[in-house]
């Protein structure tokens, strides 16, 4: 029997949420790098402003998204 097996359903569930929210982040901060990258190429392809733009948007969209599961998974990690 694993260690997994031990647990209690409960403790089962917050550990499937802990390796939901770490794998989720590390897949946007990927992205997040990716999009970065994109809006750098952009400019210095001489893109239009507003496809500089968006591309910059999607990038601060997805570090919103860090931030907001970062600020949750420590506010979780402190109780």
């Amino acid at each position: 029997m694993s260690d997994f097996d031990s647990l209690a359903p409960e403790a089962r569930e917050e550990w499937r949420r802990h390796e939901i929210t770490a794998r989720a982040l590390a897949m946007l901060r990927e992205a997040e790098t990716m999009a970065a990258r994109g809006v750098i190429a952009e400019a210095q392809a001489g893109g239009s402003v507003y496809s500089i733009s968006l591309a910059a948007g999607m990038r601060r969209g997805l570090e919103t998204a860090i931030d907001l599961l970062t600020r949750e998974k420590h506010e979780k990690q402190a109780r």
